[in-house]
């Protein structure tokens, strides 16, 4: 039994505020109830009693004699501390606020949702809500929302908005499209996304789970279940709160603290999760994945009449991702056979004129023959099927017939197949039965390009989840760098660490650091420069300073002695110029590599919702002024390495240009993988920045580093 299964599949549930006036929310409830078929008990509330729909009203939630599983409030925001305290007594499972004016509002709502928590903690009670529409859980008649009960299906919707709710009943109930679960998260004070998504991940009656998030309270929580999730079933999501007025919007609504915007989009990515630019296909897109097969590779075929149609669905088929491959000989032969000689067939298939189209059947003849070739993974079928010359159908010849054929293709082949046609809209029973059989239908050339696409990036996604699975698994193997040394140096207490002691953390890590010794004085930078080779480089070193540049702390391209002199006691001086009272160390002294290496920049910082945020550029002005960076959520696999740096513009650089060698890009992706360890295995560090780190043909190393706690 699941942890959730109270809240999906509760035996009894009370309505704190019931009312026997027909307009008010506290009787809407209970006849919802009532008339969808809900099995369990209801238990109206009100001190007043009486009786309603055939329910005995209880004075409170502590007179009710049975188990309560689900208590529901909408009460104003004065009374529900007052309900918390009785459902923590009575020992109600859940309680489910519906109450708005806490957090999202101000302060003062704050600290009473933290009240509230805490009283339920007392109980065991778990808390959806506050600022929340409730919940649908369609297997078991339950509709605690107040909105009209959409058909039962296979699509989940977690969100944080009843607007949105309201707007996906309605569409579902206009394209009859079944919902199986709703959940209205609300504040999420208790009960958050991740917890939900575990549920409807193992709910065998949820296929797709479509969400409408503004933040993520846990986003590492959340990082654990979807990628698990990923694995057996597709999430959309639409992240809202992208933009400046976006996320002010977010915060005053829900009191989320939504992360940069660009680390949400690489995090979903990175563990496939399909995320949304427009809220409006949601219910659509869910669809299709929900009942159409998911593809692994691209190769599609295109069947109908008309140039126009072919050639727009051939480039947006193309443009979403998708191959419109040119048809084998063998296949070409065997559509000419069932087509005239006018007709192309090569891909898309267009068999042009009306005399053709006239005949129903070529839909299931052109389906079967390209879906029996191995090379092709799925099929749109375009143009004017269902509606086009609808006074010539016949019964042997019909709409209806190739629909019903199209049908058993599909089973047969277990492959996609989406239907384009101008009269999606409009009522003809072709179409209703290519929909019932899960065969999507829209009107949109785009859309069913857009559609089929994320079939096949879905499978990609799916693949992708079991790949980081074995890989995660291998790395498990390799133990634990942290130890008492890397203890020690993060428990000192400065918030700014030296770079002697970042250097030794680095190590313990097995991270390549270019050579570098400290000198307190001239005479000690000169016998290092000497015993290291010329030419050398100098670098101011204080933890009052972390930009050495900045202030005359770096000198570069020492040949000599002489040199080597004459820029220690310029750092010092420009440092004790500029920096007043710094605590100067000395200087630091290391080969100067002058060869082609190239500068790459590597690093973390933490951001609030997802934990340690991995950063890989290049270095200079590339990430300074072209800000040419990726991004992933740790911990890292060997493939989200690889992928962070290919999806750079630098990624051409470093395969070789105009005769320069390769540069060593396993060496770049072992400094990731070694500074996502280090981020997982140390919380005290805040940031860490490698800048630069230097590759070659032959390796990388890290030449400047910087680490803040």
């Amino acid at each position: 039994m699941s942890k959730l299964d109270f809240i999906f599949n509760p035996k009894s549930v009370a309505i704190v505020g019931a009312s026997t006036q027909v307009n008010k929310w506290g009787y809407i409830m209970i006849k919802t109830l009532v008339d969808g078929g809900y099995r369990g008990k209801v238990f109206p509330i009100n001190p007043r009693g009486g009786e309603i729909l055939g329910w005995k009203v209880y004075p409170s939630l502590i007179d009710v004699e049975e188990p309560i599983d689900i208590a529901v409030c909408a009460l104003p925001v004065k009374s529900v501390k007052g309900v918390a305290m009785d459902c923590a007594k009575k020992r109600v499972s859940c309680l489910i606020v519906f109450t708005v004016g806490f957090g999202e509002l101000n302060e003062e709502g704050r600290k009473l949702e933290e009240e509230i928590i805490e009283i339920a903690k007392e109980g065991g009670t778990r808390v959806i809500g506050p600022n929340c529409m409730g919940m649908l859980s369609n297997s078991v008649n339950l509709n605690l929302t107040a909105l009209e009960t959409p058909p039962q299906g296979k699509l989940a919707f977690v969100a944080q908005s009843g607007n949105l709710a309201l707007a996906m009943f309605h569409e579902a109930l206009n394209k009859k499209i079944g919902l199986s679960n709703y959940i209205s998260v609300g504040n999420q004070i208790d009960l958050k996304f991740h917890e939900y998504l575990s549920y409807l991940k193992d709910d065998p009656s949820t296929k797709v789970t479509m969400m409408y998030l503004e933040g993520l309270k846990d986003g590492r929580a959340f990082f654990e279940v979807a990628k698990e999730t990923i694995k057996v079933k597709p999430i959309i999501v639409y992240k809202a709160g992208s933009t400046k007025a976006g996320a002010r919007s977010a915060f005053s609504h829900t009191a989320s603290l939504t992360g940069a915007d660009e680390v949400y989009t690489k995090f979903f990515n990175q563990i496939g999760l399909i995320r949304l630019e427009n809220c409006d296909e949601m219910l659509d897109i869910a669809n299709t994945l929900a009942n159409a097969p998911i593809i692994y590779n691209n190769r599609i075929a295109l069947i109908g009449g008309g140039g126009g149609h072919a050639t727009t669905l051939a480039d947006a088929v193309e443009r979403h991702g998708l191959e419109v491959p040119i048809l084998s000989d063998e296949t070409q032969k065997k559509l000419r056979k069932v087509l005239l000689e006018r007709s192309v067939v090569k891909n898309p298939i267009d068999w042009v004129g009306a005399s053709e189209e006239l005949d129903f059947s070529i839909y299931q003849k052109c389906l079967e023959i390209c879906f029996d070739d191995n090379a092709i993974d799925g099929v749109i079928i375009y143009g004017l099927f269902g509606g086009y010359r609808v006074d010539l159908v016949t019964p042997e010849n019909s709409y209806e017939n190739s629909a019903s054929e199209i049908i058993k293709i599909v089973k047969k082949y277990n492959k996609p197949v989406i239907v384009h046609t101008p009269y999606a809209r409009d009522d003809y029973k072709s179409l209703d039965m290519l929909r019932e059989a899960g065969i999507p239908v829209y009107e949109s050339v785009d859309f069913s390009a857009k559609c089929m696409s994320l079939l096949y990036r879905y499978g990609r996604f799916r693949q992708r989840a079991i790949e980081r699975e074995n890989e995660e698994r291998a790395s498990k193997a390799v133990l634990s760098k942290r130890d008492e040394v890397v203890s020690r140096i993060l428990k000192k207490g400065a918030s700014f660490v030296s770079e002697l002691d970042v250097r030794e953390i680095l190590s313990r890590y097995s991270v390549p650091l270019c050579p570098m010794r400290l000198a307190s004085d001239e005479g000690q930078a000169v016998d290092t420069a000497r015993e290291m080779g010329f030419p050398v480089v100098l670098k101011i070193l204080s933890l009052n300073i972390i930009h050495k540049t900045e202030v005359g702390g770096v000198k570069l391209n020492l040949t000599n002695e002489a040199e080597v002199k004459e820029a220690f006691r310029e750092i010092i001086e420009n440092v004790e110029k500029r920096v007043k009272g710094a605590k100067i160390l000395g200087c630091t002294v290391s080969p100067y590599l002058k060869d082609d290496r190239i500068e790459v920049i590597i690093g973390f910082s933490r951001d609030q919702t997802m934990g340690p945020v991995i950063m890989f550029g290049l270095g200079g002005i590339f990430v300074e002024v072209l800000k040419d960076v990726s991004f992933r959520v740790a911990p890292l696999t060997r493939t989200d390495a690889y992928e962070m740096i290919q999806e750079t513009k630098g990624y051409e650089i470093l395969r070789g240009v105009r005769g320069q060698k390769p540069k060593d890009i396993d060496s770049i992706v072992e400094v990731l993988l070694r500074v996502g360890q280090l981020a997982m295995e140390n919380p005290e560090v805040k940031e860490l920045d490698l800048n630069p780190v230097l590759v070659s043909s032959e390796g990388s190393q890290v030449v400047d580093v910087r680490m803040i706690i």
